[in-house]
């Protein structure tokens, strides 16, 4: 399943209607909107609130790990046109300073940007687009998916020409309405990514446990020796299988792993 989080009501609508989503109204603490594919969460404004929406999103909908999660939302920015769609490929959290990766489809026609998360809206503008919600969004997102499938689409709505008007909510419907096609194309994508990690997981899973069956380590080596292996898997497309013909200590196929990266 595809679970999109959106801040607003105004941000969801289209999407809502579009996907032909069915609200859950069982549902009390966040508007949940679902089919067989999607669902989609209101979360409400800041960053808080967009992790705790994820938090429910994944106990609501049966606590499924390893599904695609996206933020959808609206952007300012320095200069960008109004209506312009990205791919967020870097996370800034202007309160602590700090940075993530969400992963960035190259996808035609759809560049790629940094934005920023702040506790309030942003009306410096600058050469980040500026959001209140993704650092939230995707530190809680990670807790239950690969980074692999974790993204973000950004439309910009107002820039240092055109300030946000709060009062024109239908013009947030009609910017997601105009990029209806790359919408559709970056879904597409998004599944193809989530169907090739799902298949490399189920891989990973069966040639690691083999291959960790074979020597004595704890719990925690081998979890970690299996996030190691998964990572080298996903860069090379293959399993480092030449370290447990010669070594039988964790510790040191651990750090040879580590060097591997």
């Amino acid at each position: 399943m595809i679970h999109i989080i959106t801040a607003t009501n105004s941000e969801a609508k289209f999407f809502i209607n579009y996907l032909k989503l069915k609200r859950i109204n069982s549902i009390k603490e966040f508007q949940i909107y679902f089919n067989d594919k999607f669902s989609l969460t209101v979360s409400g404004i800041g960053k808080v609130n967009s992790a705790i929406s994820v938090c429910s999103t994944y106990h609501e909908l049966g606590r499924v790990k390893n599904n695609c999660w996206i933020n959808i939302g609206i952007a300012g920015h320095s200069n960008s046109f109004i209506g312009e769609l990205f791919i967020i490929n870097k996370i800034i959290d202007n309160s602590s300073l700090k940075n993530f990766y969400p992963y960035s489809p190259n996808i035609n026609k759809i560049n790629q940007l940094s934005c920023t998360t702040y506790e309030k809206a942003d009306t410096k503008y600058n050469d980040s687009l500026s959001d209140m919600e993704l650092s939230g969004f995707f530190q809680t997102a990670n807790k239950y998916s690969f980074k692999e499938l974790i993204h973000s689409l950004k439309v910009v709505s107002d820039n240092k020409g055109n300030p946000f008007n709060y009062k024109e909510k239908t013009g947030i419907e009609k910017l997601f309405e105009a990029k209806k096609k790359y919408f559709d194309i970056f879904f597409e994508k998004v599944i193809s990514i989530w169907s090739e990690n799902i298949a490399d997981d189920k891989i990973i899973d069966e040639r690691t446990n083999n291959l960790l069956g074979k020597i004595k380590t704890t719990r925690t080596e081998h979890e970690q020796i299996k996030k190691l292996l998964k990572l080298a898997y996903l860069k090379k497309k293959k399993i480092e299988t030449s370290i447990f013909a010669s070594e039988s200590d964790p510790k040191i196929i651990l750090s040879i792993l580590k060097k591997i990266l």
